[in-house]
C-alpha cells in the first residue's frame, strides 16, 4: 500500500457527490461448488515442527466451481455473467466487458469504468 501525497489527498477531498457516483466496479469471483477434503498440508523451516502458524488447509485436487463476473455502481448493477473455463484477457474483454459491461455502462452517463 502507498501512503497518498499531499495532491492526492486534496484531489480526493474535492471529487463530487456527483462524480463518485459515475464510477463502476467490477470483479470476478470463484464459488467452490464441493466441501474441502478436510486435509491439513504443513509447510514449515526446520525446527518449527509443532509451531500451528505454518499448517495450512489445502486441496490437493481439482474441485468443482462456478466463477461469475459483474458489475456495481451507485444505484445499479450488471446481471452476472458465468465465466466458463480459464479466463484469458482477449477472452475477458470479447465475452464479458462487450456484451455485458458496456451495455450497463452506456445506460450511466459520464461513468467511468
Amino acid at each position: 500500500m502507498y501512503p497518498l501525497t499531499p495532491t492526492h489527498r486534496h484531489l480526493l477531498k474535492t471529487w463530487t457527490v456527483a462524480e463518485r457516483n459515475q464510477v463502476v466496479f467490477s470483479d470476478k469471483s470463484r464459488f467452490n461448488l464441493s466441501s474441502d477434503d478436510n486435509r491439513v498440508r504443513v509447510w514449515r523451516p526446520g525446527g518449527e515442527r509443532l509451531n500451528p502458524t505454518f499448517a495450512l488447509q489445502r486441496h490437493t485436487a481439482p474441485t468443482p466451481s462456478v466463477m461469475v463476473w459483474g458489475a456495481i455502481a451507485y444505484n445499479t448493477r450488471s446481471p452476472l455473467g458465468l465465466i466458463r473455463g480459464s479466463m484469458t484477457a482477449q477472452w475477458y474483454v470479447h465475452d464479458i466487458v462487450q456484451p455485458r459491461g458496456l451495455p450497463h455502462m452506456q445506460r450511466l452517463p459520464g461513468t467511468i469504468f
